[in-house]
């Protein structure tokens, strides 16, 4: 599925969906997993793993984030957001493992 075409099913800010999950995590599981989600959100760190781009959004939790992992497939500029940016992600949210995870993000503009 090419993510920059792909239907998002919900649209969500990174601590609503970190509050999903804290709250209820089968509930959550049920609303946003394998599901592609839009998810906005404060950058807090940016890493790089080999050619994979991890960006991680800010929660109200500080010790959890939203982890989203950029998309191999898509083409991504990474110096099109910095540290501290509000910005849009589309993927699909593959779970819950104290930090949120979305895979296959594309920046939404």
């Amino acid at each position: 599925t090419d993510m920059t075409s792909a239907e998002s099913q919900t649209s969500i800010n990174a601590t609503d969906l970190m509050a999903d999950f804290n709250k209820n995590e089968a509930a959550a599981n049920e609303k946003h997993l394998d599901k592609v989600i839009t998810v906005s959100g404060k950058i807090g760190e940016i890493k790089k793993e080999g050619e994979q781009t991890i960006v991680m959004l800010e929660t109200a939790d500080p010790l959890s984030s939203v982890i989203c992992n950029l998309d191999p497939f898509s083409a991504h500029e990474d110096h099109l957001f910095t540290i501290g940016d509000e910005v849009r992600f589309k993927g699909i949210c593959s779970g819950y493992l104290a930090d949120v995870v979305i895979d296959r993000c594309v920046l939404i503009k």
